[in-house]
């Protein structure tokens, strides 16, 4: 396979013994890993959301110019329900995807409590030290479906009907078009808030950082640029007058006391726009600084395009370059199998070595051997399969 960059892992790793003392010393299997998952994470995201735009290509079928008023009611209460599935959906693969990231990064690390979804039966758990707030769960926030449903209405059937006098096959191509953009943004808003939902409790994580879709726009690579969000400017900490503690959002200087659940998704501090892909990942203490290597080139362009501008003129500077198609600088071409197989073969031991500890102290550590064992067999996995 021809590959642009002339240092690639493969060549790195040409010469099996040094590049074990390499990788043992730096870390850089686990920041292979890391780079895999982070990939993985945005192809699910980006799946759910293709997933959700089919469904409302179908359900756009029922659409009537000649009587909106029933055929868009119709559309518009399958479209919230089909918005709101897409919404968990996101929750609990962006759960699953910073468990594995935390898994790699500090294998080490106890496990988190598990995701409770609002459409799960309830859980009384205790509040406990470490998870300050949701006790024994992570409580993901439920979608708000009214809210939904308004949108889904005003982008969907009352767009279409807005475009007329426009042929009728334009103005319900536009329609579905813009239906489908408003419910790809607000679905994958569900991911985006476990995310900062898990960067709020772990004390693993200490922000976020965001991470653009392929081909994404002017405005998203502009934000990414900006490289990671640490917790304490997103959410500062404020000890209330009964002792206990609740969070104030810096965008909104709103006060809430469930995590992010309570924030909207106008309040959520990652702006996205309509038909945006772009997802978050957590930020960890000691992480491999290859994870923030895409976004640093990303700075460096704009460093580079806006040499002596500022505010609007320095955005449109920006935006011009990028649209022109330019191509940004390429991370390097990684082999995801490669990439699997390499970090297993680092971080199995430390797992390993782990999990005997946990089996010769006293009881009381199921949960640990459990997770353990999971991410043992998970990484074994890669070894059988390359």
């Amino acid at each position: 396979m021809t590959r642009s960059n002339p240092r690639t892992f493969q060549e790195v790793t040409d010469n099996t013994s040094q590049a074990s003392d390499d990788l043992l010393r730096t870390g850089a299997a686990a920041a292979l890993l890391g780079h895999f998952i982070i990939g993985q994470h945005v192809a699910r995201q980006s799946q759910i959301a293709d997933e959700l735009n089919q469904v409302l290509a179908q359900q756009w079928q029922w659409v009537d110019m000649r009587d909106i008023p029933r055929s868009g009611s119709a559309f518009t209460t399958a479209a919230t329900r089909a918005v709101a599935d897409a919404y968990e959906q996101s929750q609990v693969a962006a759960d699953q995807f910073v468990r594995e990231l935390r898994a790699a990064v500090h294998p080490e690390a106890e496990p988190l409590p598990a995701l409770h979804l609002p459409s799960q039966p309830e859980v009384m758990a205790p509040v406990g030290d470490r998870f300050p707030v949701g006790g024994a769960v992570i409580r993901a926030g439920a979608p708000d479906t009214g809210r939904i449903a308004r949108i889904m209405d005003l982008a969907g059937p009352n767009a279409a009907l807005e475009r007329m006098p426009a042929p009728t096959n334009v103005a319900m191509t536009d329609g579905l078009r813009s239906a489908q953009g408003v419910a790809t943004r607000m679905a994958l808003t569900g991911g985006r808030k476990v995310v900062l939902q898990h960067q709020y409790l772990d004390k693993t994580i200490q922000g976020w950082e965001r991470v653009t879709e392929p081909g994404c726009c002017a405005f998203c690579a502009v934000l990414a640029s900006r490289g990671p969000v640490f917790k304490e400017s997103t959410f500062p900490t404020e000890r209330l007058p009964d002792g206990s503690y609740a969070t104030r959002s810096r965008n909104t200087g709103k006060t809430f006391t469930s995590g992010v659940n309570d924030l909207s998704e106008s309040a959520v501090p990652a702006a996205v726009h309509n038909n945006c892909r772009c997802t978050l990942r957590p930020v960890f203490k000691n992480e491999p600084q290859s994870f923030q290597a895409e976004n640093k080139n990303l700075k460096k362009l704009w460093s580079d395009t806006t040499k002596g501008l500022h505010g609007k003129a320095a955005l449109n500077a920006f935006r011009r370059f990028w649209d022109s198609g330019t191509p940004p600088p390429l991370p390097e071409v990684r082999d995801p199998a490669v990439e699997r197989r390499v970090a297993a073969e680092q971080i199995l031991p430390m797992l390993k070595t782990g999990l005997a500890n946990l089996l010769s102290a006293p009881e009381g550590h199921e949960g640990a051997i459990e997770y353990h064992q999971a991410q043992i067999k998970r990484l074994e996995s890669y070894l059988v399969a390359h």
